[in-house]
This record gives C-alpha cells, sequence and structure tokens, in this order.
C-alpha cells in the first residue's frame, strides 16, 4: 500500500471563524465616564468555529491527514487557512465571522468581546453551497465533521448533500433541534447543550439520532451515552417509544485551567482522529479527554501540543 492510501482524508463543515485578540493596557479614566481608556499594544488572529476544529486536526495528524475545510469567509481569512496546510474549500464572499477579544496586557484577562456577525448574508450562503456541491463531485472522505455553531453555515441542504461522501460522520453542534443529523454516527455536545435538549420536543431523546452520544463536562470529562433499541408501540393512536439509554463516565486529571475557549472543538477534532486510527469509541473519549486538558492550559483559542 503506498504512502498517500495511508493518508485519512477529513472534511470539516460548518462555521469558520476568526478569534481576534487585541492586547491593551491603560494608565487613565475617560473624562466622560468613569471608566478606563484602554490602548492598544499589539493583536494577533487565531482560527476559530469550524477553522479551529480543522487547525485541532491538522495538529494532530500532520502528513498523515489532509484536512479540508467548507465554510464562509472572505480572501484574507482563507489565505490565512490556507498558510497551515488546511485544504480551503471556502466562499471567498461578503462575510467573515469575527470574534474580537479585548485582553489587559498586565493580567491577561479579557475585558471586552464584540461578535460581528450574527447570520451569514444570503448570497454568501448560496454561493457557498453552489461552490460545495460542485467540488464534492467524485470526492470521498474517511470523515465529516460537521462544526455547527447554529451560525447557518449548515442546513439540511448541506447535511444532505455532505452526508453521502463520507464513512464517519461526527457532529458538534448548538442547535437545539438536531433532527437534520438524524443517523450520524456521533453527537458531541457540552452538558449545558445537553440539558437543553430536554425542552425539544421534535424528538424523544436525543440518544435516539445517533450511534454514540458524547456529553463533554468540563474538569469533569466527558459521558459516553448509547441507546438501546427500543419498540415501538402504538395504543389508541399515540406511539410510546420503549428506550434503554447505557452510559459511562469517563473522567478527566484536573488541571489549573487558563482558558477553555475553544476546547470543545479540541476534543471533537481529537475524537474523529482516534476513531480514524482505531474504531473504539471509548478510546476515542479518553484521547479527546486529554487533548481537551492540554488546550485549557493555554490561553486563547489553541491548538493541541503532541
Amino acid at each position: 500500500m503506498s504512502e498517500s492510501e495511508n493518508v485519512k482524508r477529513v472534511l470539516v463543515v460548518g462555521d469558520v471563524m476568526v478569534d481576534r485578540y487585541f492586547y491593551v493596557g491603560s494608565t487613565r479614566q475617560a473624562p466622560e465616564a468613569p471608566i478606563p481608556v484602554w490602548d492598544k499594544i499589539e493583536h494577533e488572529n487565531r482560527l476559530g468555529g469550524a477553522a479551529n476544529v480543522a487547525h485541532n486536526l491538522k495538529a494532530l495528524g500532520g502528513e498523515d491527514i489532509e484536512v479540508f475545510l467548507a465554510g464562509i469567509v472572505e480572501n484574507e481569512a482563507k489565505k490565512m487557512i490556507g498558510k497551515i496546510g488546511i485544504n480551503t474549500i471556502l466562499c471567498a464572499g461578503f462575510d467573515t465571522m469575527y470574534k474580537d477579544r479585548y485582553v489587559d496586557k498586565n493580567t491577561m484577562k479579557i475585558v471586552f468581546r464584540c461578535d460581528n456577525i450574527k447570520e451569514f448574508h444570503r448570497q454568501s450562503l448560496e454561493t457557498f453551497e453552489l461552490s460545495l456541491r460542485h467540488f464534492l463531485e467524485g470526492h470521498q472522505f474517511d470523515a465529516v465533521i460537521f462544526s455547527d455553531y447554529n451560525k447557518g453555515s449548515i442546513g439540511k441542504n448541506i447535511v444532505d448533500l455532505v452526508s453521502p461522501h463520507a464513512k464517519l460522520k461526527v457532529v458538534d453542534s448548538k442547535r437545539l433541534d438536531l433532527s437534520i443529523y438524524r443517523g450520524m454516527d456521533i453527537l458531541k455536545v457540552n452538558e449545558m447543550e445537553y440539558g437543553s435538549q430536554g425542552s425539544c420536543s421534535a424528538y424523544p431523546y436525543v440518544e435516539g439520532l445517533f450511534e454514540h452520544v458524547v456529553v463533554t463536562k468540563g474538569a469533569k470529562g466527558a459521558e459516553l451515552r448509547q441507546a438501546e433499541k427500543g419498540q415501538e408501540v402504538a395504543q389508541e393512536g399515540v406511539v410510546n417509544l420503549k428506550y434503554v439509554v447505557h452510559s459511562e463516565n469517563f473522567p478527566s486529571i484536573s488541571v489549573q485551567a487558563k482558558d477553555v475557549t475553544g476546547c470543545g472543538d479540541t476534543h471533537t477534532a481529537a475524537m474523529t482522529f482516534s476513531l480514524l486510527k482505531n474504531s473504539d469509541v471509548r478510546m476515542a473519549v479518553k484521547f479527546a479527554n486529554e487533548c481537551a486538558r492540554n488546550v485549557v492550559q493555554k490561553f486563547g483559542t489553541s491548538v493541541v501540543s503532541k
């Protein structure tokens, strides 16, 4: 088998973001209000959202993994992503989603954050779908990750378009109704997102949509949940679904967390990377816990260190 045949191909689809960090300092108060006047000292850009998932995958896999990223950004951000070896299938349109964080240089505490976009321009969404549809013809992937921050890049049309082109299908989504992902292999959600599923009436239980559900719990690690196939019984026009959910906890070693920004992206990327090497889900959750523990000890949106 040739080296190229050993390389895994992964497509990350979703809400691409650029996290901009502005480091500031203050030596005076504003005359018009009792607030500090901040002077900009320096700034840096880091990849966020779906781009952070792709960046972590590339950091873990190196030359053994070929990462493709599909989302919506303008040309400047597209160039930034391409420089780190990620293949971009991006709409160079009107929109780039920025999260601007202003950081006190002395304390390294975030004093202010400003986001620029709540939803993407319709023309960008249409161009993105057309570009993706054209690219996917004749392409297959070992895995796809839907990195869905519920900002609008992903709809049922995108899910239906991409799904047939991948073997392993992983979902990391912040939307309440996850019906569009029915039948996918793995869902990764945090504890708060999982808790909100109780108010979703579109389906009786979220575990019924996926083969596995992984609930991340911060410093407590993660929980792996799987539904035992139930039986539907109709009584007087009402369908009752009998089901049993099995769960297993995977605690994490406690560390001093510096910043939790983007650690969920790292967890998703690491879990997918592990599953590409070995299909053992339990092993993948343990590995992802280790990688998430690695990045929370760094400041800001970061990638895992080997």
